[in-house]
């Protein structure tokens, strides 16, 4: 089994270090996607966790080349304190526009509904 390995700001790292992972400081975006597509194809790393503002300023191309990417499985760190409800919409959201190619917003009726 491979290792974890965290992409963040700097302020981030000590604790993710303190969980005994391996820590990637990136100060800014640029930083963060030269970092994580350095990373991709290593046998060693199952997965690569990133502060989801560096995944949001990746280019279309970019995200493309992360979905099809089977190892190491990329995932987004979640910052600021998002609600259930919004989290679960812009994953919907994510899911839909890589699907069909494009975003479809969804209204408060949608996400409500899916509470259900």
């Amino acid at each position: 089994m491979g290792k974890v390995t965290i992409i963040t700001n700097p302020e981030l790292a000590t604790g993710f270090r303190l969980a005994g992972v391996e820590v990637l400081p990136a100060k800014t975006a640029a930083e963060a996607r030269d970092l994580l597509f350095s990373l991709l194809g290593r046998e060693d790393i199952s997965i690569i966790a990133i502060k989801d503002d560096y995944l949001a300023d990746l280019k279309e191309e970019e995200r493309r080349r992360l979905w099809e990417t089977y190892r190491p499985l990329v995932i987004g760190i979640p910052t600021g304190i998002i609600s259930p409800e919004r989290r679960r919409t812009d994953y919907i959201v994510a899911l839909i526009r890589w699907a069909v190619g494009f975003e479809v917003a969804l209204g408060r009726e949608v996400a409500e509904s899916s509470r259900e």
